[in-house]
């Protein structure tokens, strides 16, 4: 199989800092190509929240690096399981210890072979798209909870007053339930990571428009159509920090594809060393 992708992580228009974090990894063992990629998308204050998002990506850049990948899928979910497990603790324990609440999103994609494995807690986003556009994760949102018991409308959603709350993170609160999915790739197949700001100005048709298929060929064309997402969220006003990944799979490996990729080490972070 071959993936290639690319990111963009943009400041925004109204913040000082960006306090989202990425990680794009792909390399090729013997016994297949495997990829992680994760998003992570910080809370806490201008001088805090970055730190939150900066550590749980450093530990996923570790654990891929000393992870020999060798397990099955439901290994490798027990695995990072109990790294955000540590790193809630870390987080959690910075709390006790100096009386700032800091926390992150965090949602990552595993992939190894034609297999992928989706995380998230909070309310980044994983997207597959294919013939359609289907929405892997589940958002740790008070207003995805009040759509789920029927007590507003999904076109109530994005512009609920109380948007932007979450119902749990990485970091807050001693105890946290992951969301996990599990499937097959399809040839073709394109997965998106974006944190929250990347989202709010998409129509279902701009998401189409930006990231047809046909027209993400390489890493170069990847970031190009990024790029022009993200400047349009801008252009309509969106004020939070801007963060998405997009990585495409080819499950024949016949097909001609430039720049094809057989190892990427793409990391976006703060300093995250005063939380150690």
């Amino acid at each position: 199989m071959n993936i290639f992708a690319n990111y963009v992580s943009d400041i925004g228009i109204k913040k000082n800092v960006n306090q989202d974090a990425v990680i794009l990894r792909i390399n090729n063992y013997p016994y297949g190509d495997i990829a992680l990629f994760a998003i992570c998308d910080g809370m806490g204050g201008e001088s805090y929240g970055e730190l939150a998002s900066a550590s749980i990506i450093e530990s996923l850049n570790e654990w891929f690096e000393q992870e020999n990948h060798e397990g099955t899928i439901e290994y490798i979910s027990k695995n990072l399981y109990s790294l955000l497990q540590l790193e809630n603790q870390k987080l959690y324990n910075y709390y006790l210890q100096s009386d700032k609440k800091i926390g992150s999103t965090v949602s990552l994609l595993y992939i190894k072979n034609d297999d992928y494995l989706a995380i998230n807690v909070g309310d980044s986003r994983i997207y597959r798209i294919a013939e359609s556009i289907e929405q892997i994760s589940d958002d740790d949102s008070l207003v995805n909870q009040l759509f789920k018991t029927g007590e507003i409308e999904a076109s109530e959603v994005e512009n609920h007053p109380r948007a932007n709350v979450l119902t749990q993170c990485i970091g807050i609160t001693e105890e946290f339930n992951p969301h996990f999915y599990c499937d097959k790739i399809k040839d073709d197949d394109i997965f998106l990571l974006c944190s929250d700001g990347f989202r709010h100005k998409l129509s279902a048709d701009k998401f189409k428009f930006y990231f047809d298929g046909s027209k993400l060929n390489d890493m170069a064309q990847i970031k190009e159509r990024a790029e022009m997402a993200v400047e349009y969220n801008k252009a309509m006003g969106e004020i939070d920090n801007i963060s998405v990944i997009v990585c495409k799979c080819l499950l024949d490996e016949t097909q001609t594809i430039s720049n094809a990729i057989e190892k990427l080490n793409l990391i976006q972070r703060a300093d995250a060393t005063l939380l150690l």
